[in-house]
């Protein structure tokens, strides 16, 4: 969980729930759905308890705001306010009096504003065309916090459609000196089984919201150049996830792996990244 203040809105949890409940509300889903859809895809936050009160705050506000909120969730929220469970979190994590009381305040000020019936709901914005911030085949790098190198491959991108998709396969590689692309094709992809993941290989649609935001995550990379892909992949295939934060996402999951593996098998399910870039021809003689 990435926190930069005591804001109630002031954490990448909340950031990226708020963004894609307005992402799909601006597409014509109904915010119910949106909210089952929300919380199935979240098992993850929900079951960490250091992350799951930003994630209900987050799903509250984006309810209220669409003049949508559910009792339950209203209820929910309102126990981890007037509980104390969100500030003895906070206390746990190493929060300083002054933080604390700042955060106090803030959640006093949002269950205010949330008990308080909105006039009117967010109105929907018009259909935004976008382009996918990469392109199919491009091949980036990025810095863990160790000072090694990780990569990713680009295996489709998305052209002229409302999301601007690209969707990336995260490599195993955490290397000392920066990779190269055949060190990126021969690797392996990462695999997740830390917590509560089973063997889930790290393959996912990358959704840049606002062309502002993608620009941000681009320069946070590094592009090594480009590779052929001869594979096509269906925007629609459920088998792959989404996400909106691309590097905090990204660097997250792997050191997260990485560090879990000191004490822990590494996953069972191994996948080479070349399978996913390009199709297997067979030669007969």
């Amino acid at each position: 969980m990435g926190t930069w203040g005591p804001g109630i809105s002031s954490n990448d949890t909340y950031a990226d729930a708020y963004d894609e409940f307005m992402e799909l509300y601006h597409q014509g889903l109904e915010p119910s759905d949106i909210s089952h859809r929300l919380i199935a895809e979240n098992q993850e936050t929900i079951l960490d308890e250091d992350d799951a009160p930003n994630f209900w705050f987050a799903l509250a506000m984006a309810q209220w705001e669409c003049k949508s909120l559910d009792p339950d969730l209203l209820a929910r929220v309102t126990e981890l306010i007037r509980f104390g469970t969100d500030l003895a979190r906070w206390k746990e994590l190493g929060g300083s009096d002054a933080d604390l009381k700042k955060r106090s305040l803030a959640l006093e000020k949002f269950l205010s504003k949330i008990q308080t019936e909105k006039k009117t709901p967010k109105a929907r914005k018009k259909k935004v065309i976008r382009e996918a911030i990469f392109e199919k085949g491009d091949c980036f790098v990025f810095r863990l916090a160790d000072g090694t190198y990780g990569g990713a491959i680009v295996l489709e991108s998305e052209k002229q459609t409302e999301h601007g998709r690209s969707l990336l396969a995260v490599s195993r590689l955490s290397e000392a000196t920066k990779p190269s692309i055949k060190d990126l094709l021969e690797s392996e992809v990462l695999v997740l089984n830390y917590q509560k993941w089973e063997d889930h290989p790290c393959i996912f649609w990358y959704y840049s919201p606002k062309p502002e935001t993608g620009i941000q995550d681009k320069q946070q990379v590094e592009l090594i150049g480009k590779t052929d892909i001869n594979l096509n992949y269906d925007e629609d295939d459920a088998q792959f996830g989404s996400v909106f934060n691309l590097i905090g996402w990204t660097k997250e999951v792997l050191e997260d792996q990485l560090d879990w593996e000191k004490t822990h098998q590494k996953p069972a399910l191994t996948l080479q990244m070349k399978s996913y870039v390009k199709k297997r021809f067979w030669k007969f003689w």
